[in-house]
């Protein structure tokens, strides 16, 4: 199980609503094994080791009605120009299969920019992609038909610590630069960016928003989406515990239920997210 820090939340303000999370928060160091996920896992709808078309960087910054002007920011991540200065950022993750895209979906048709660093991650390793080259001539056995079998890749590096290690140096870099390209690109003062795991991968002045939802709930949709369950399990052990993603939030969004449950949270982490905007 990756280790964790504790360090305090600068968002909660010892609110006690229900749902915010006023306590010290945890987050998963970015150098785990469970952080490659988006770069080496295949994808959970069958596209095993096939490789992804590329998504254009307009397709993937998924926006839809910008927010009115009258949302102001209350902080701003370190590396972002003034464009951003005055938006609330907020990284959006949970364990896999625990609805995290669902809810961003959800946050997406009520007017925030949603931005899936899944498919940066995925990106960097195509041909062309801005790590591909790195990647081929430091790990060329992973290499099939020109391109990065991300199965090969994931066993080579979960098995050798120095390897993963190694990976993220040159991936990292390009994803942190795309995903700054799309949150500049953003016209909405809420900007999402799903995440395979919280972390201080982007710098500080993120609100953390965890999808939860039972151990065997997310088994269970994994299972129906055609995944492997030995592969299932292995990629949920490799992630953190229930309990440590819940203790890394600023706001939990419960995924327990059906969708018109999971549909009445996200209303209420949108009420709460304008209320951090200060719109009344």
């Amino acid at each position: 199980m990756p280790a964790v820090v504790t360090r305090s939340c600068s968002h909660c303000r010892d609110r006690k609503e229900i749902g915010i999370i006023c306590r010290p928060t945890t987050y998963v160091p970015p150098s785990t094994a469970a952080t490659m996920t988006s770069v080496v896992a295949p994808s959970s709808k069958n596209e095993r080791n096939t490789p992804r078309a590329s998504v254009s960087h307009e397709r993937r910054v998924m926006t839809r009605l910008s927010l009115s002007s009258r949302l102001s920011g209350l902080g701003t991540p370190s590396g972002y120009s003034r464009t951003s200065m005055e938006r609330k950022h907020v990284l959006l993750a949970g364990g896999i299969g625990s609805g995290k895209s669902e809810v961003g979906r959800m946050l997406l048709r009520r007017g925030c920019c949603v931005i899936d660093a899944d498919e940066i991650g995925h990106e960097v390793l195509e041909p062309g992609g801005e790590a591909f080259e790195r990647v081929a001539a430091a790990f060329p056995d992973t290499l099939v038909d020109g391109a990065v079998d991300r199965g090969l890749l994931a066993r080579d590096v979960f098995a050798d610590p120095t390897r993963l290690r190694l990976l993220e140096s040159l991936t990292h870099p390009a994803i942190r630069a795309g995903i700054r390209r799309d949150v500049e690109a953003c016209g909405e003062r809420v900007v999402v960016v799903e995440v395979p795991l919280i972390s201080d991968f982007l710098g500080d002045g993120w609100m953390r928003v965890v999808v939860d939802a039972p151990t065997g709930r997310r088994l269970q949709r994994l299972l129906d989406r055609g995944l492997d369950l030995e592969d299932v399990r292995r990629r949920i052990d490799a992630q953190p515990s229930r309990r440590q993603w819940r203790d890394a939030a600023d706001f939990l969004v419960d995924n327990s239920g059906d969708l018109a449950d999971l549909e009445r949270e996200v209303e209420r982490l949108w009420s709460w997210l304008n209320d951090q905007c200060h719109v009344h």
